[in-house]
């Protein structure tokens, strides 16, 4: 009786360090899809208020939140994320300056398409949209599977 008991405690102690890491990686890459999901959602709302002509105020809050979740990118892909449901690369972890460099960017971006949404010219709103778009996929070509 003891020695089962002591074997159900010894595998307890072994298994739950793996169960934990694995509810953190789901979690994690839980949490990141969900943050890219909303910055896809506010740039297609962005791009709503570009296809019908402005005026860039309408793009404002959307700007803002997406300018929120990709300051957040860097900060997402903890070590034990790179297995499990995600389409991020391995160099996203052998590489992780280069990749937050490229995700920094993003998150640069960000902040003159907030600004853009401030003034008063669709044009400066749509170029800036154009730059955020080649940000996000620098970033994606080298750090995302397809």
């Amino acid at each position: 009786m003891h020695r089962m008991i002591y074997t159900l405690a010894l595998s307890t102690i072994l298994v739950l360090p793996i169960v934990a890491a694995q509810a953190q990686n789901v979690d994690a890459i839980k949490a990141r899809k969900a943050n890219f999901e909303l910055l896809n959602d506010q740039m297609k709302a962005i791009k709503a208020v570009i296809d019908k002509g402005g005026p860039p105020s309408d793009a404002s809050a959307a700007a803002k939140t997406a300018q929120q979740a990709a300051l957040k990118i860097p900060l997402m892909f903890p070590a034990d994320s790179q297995t499990g449901d995600t389409k991020a690369l391995p160099n996203v972890w052998s590489d992780p300056e280069g990749f937050k460099k490229l995700a920094a960017a993003a998150g640069e971006q960000s902040a003159k398409l907030v600004a853009a949404t401030e003034g008063s010219d669709i044009k400066v709103l749509q170029a800036e949209f154009g730059t955020m778009g080649k940000a996000c996929g620098a970033c994606h070509s080298v750090n995302r599977a397809k």
